[in-house]
């Protein structure tokens, strides 16, 4: 009975470290960021420019634009990387005509400062939907907010009660919350977590067309999200199944994504 209770004791805590682990380094397994950058490729006109944020911060980003000069989409990627690994999609938006602004949070690439906070990576968006207005001339309302992934989140919250043009939501999750339930299942994630990114809830505070992109075949964040995400929005709205990876799959699937989402983004009633 006595060995019993010393590994009831043993397990509680270390059960009890794991939950302090988790709730004071999330972060470290929330943001992953790549260090450094690598010059944009030469054939695609790509400006390296620097924006400030409201804190100080100086996040580096690329800016490419096009001849076309129809619409502008300010693209946020995912938790890990940073934009120096972006030239095939700067490509791929290249051949969807648009000009793109794509911006490594703080800590990411080359950009100054670190994400402490979920307000943080929020005050980037901003700083660049900003800059992209007064610096480089865009309209608002020529503006397509794109996020990947984690960006989705990051693009909702920014897309909130915006005049901006569309949204697009491509492989994201539908809150933090769930998918710590489907990761770290055997926690009380609710207490634990730190970070939320309730995208979930921003959808109603959406006033433009969204865009779902998700595939069946993603292994990082489940194809049901995108199906709540696009379930959970009331405005106008259009789902393309893509298929491939979660880091390939809007790649794989630019012969069918393509000619599908142009209509719906390009929509002149959309203006």
């Amino acid at each position: 009975m006595k060995k019993l209770v010393i590994v009831l004791i043993v397990l509680v805590i270390t059960y009890l470290l794991v939950c302090l682990w988790v709730y004071f380094f999330q972060q470290r397994f929330i943001f992953q960021p790549q260090k450094g950058s690598q010059p944009p490729p030469d054939d695609l006109n790509i400006k390296e420019q620097w924006i400030t944020t409201a804190d100080g911060q100086k996040l580096h980003a690329w800016w490419m634009p096009v001849d076309t000069n129809a619409f502008t989409v300010l693209f946020f990627h995912g938790n890990a990387g940073n934009i120096s690994r972006s030239d095939k999609r700067m490509r791929m938006y290249r051949n969807m005509g648009f000009n793109v602004l794509a911006v490594d949070y703080r800590g990411y690439g080359i950009s100054t400062g670190e994400i402490k906070k979920e307000e943080d990576i929020y005050e980037d968006a901003r700083a660049a939907y900003e800059f992209l207005i007064k610096n480089n001339g865009v309209n608002e309302e020529k503006i397509i907010i794109w996020g990947w992934s984690l960006g989705g989140a990051v693009a909702v919250n920014l897309a909130q009660n915006k005049k901006c043009h569309a949204l697009v939501m491509e492989s994201t999750f539908f809150n933090l919350e769930e998918v710590a339930k489907k990761t770290f299942w055997f926690l009380p994630n609710q207490l634990l977590l730190r970070y939320h990114f309730m995208s979930s809830e921003k959808l109603t505070n959406i006033k433009v067309p969204i865009l779902f992109l998700h595939s069946k075949q993603d292994e990082t964040l489940q194809y049901s999200y995108g199906i709540q995400l696009f379930e959970k929005f009331n405005g106008k709205k259009k789902f393309i199944e893509i298929s491939g990876d979660h880091n390939h799959g809007i790649f794989d699937s630019q012969e069918k994504f393509i000619p599908e989402a142009l209509p719906f983004l390009m929509n002149e009633t959309q203006k």
